[in-house]
């Protein structure tokens, strides 16, 4: 019963990724068409790569954010972590206990 649920769960996240993927997709092809309208004139033609640089570095900017977010506080819950009993872990489960809060 658990493995059907986990493939069902495997399955609804997949969709979900397929759906953000298909909408970033639309919103950065409109963002293109909407950029290149505004500056399809000669005073603002100059404004046109900065504009597509920063539509495209602005995620990036974003994703190292939160990524570095991440990593301090991974880094922070192995610091103060203390095991209740002298258990010996797996490389998968301490990963699942990090990913997911753990019991301390």
């Amino acid at each position: 019963m658990f493995a059907a649920i986990d493939k069902l769960f495997a399955l609804h996240n997949a969709m979900l990724l397929e759906s953000r993927l298909i909408k970033a997709f639309l919103v950065y092809s409109m963002l293109i068409l909407v950029i290149y309208m505004l500056t399809s004139t000669k005073q603002t033609y100059a404004a046109r790569c900065k504009l597509y640089l920063g539509m495209y570095f602005y995620p990036v900017y974003i994703a190292v954010f939160q990524l570095g977010h991440i990593s301090v506080e991974l880094t922070l819950r192995m610091v103060h972590y203390k095991p209740k009993q002298n258990r010996c872990y797996t490389a998968d489960q301490a990963r699942q206990w990090f990913s997911l809060g753990g019991d301390n």
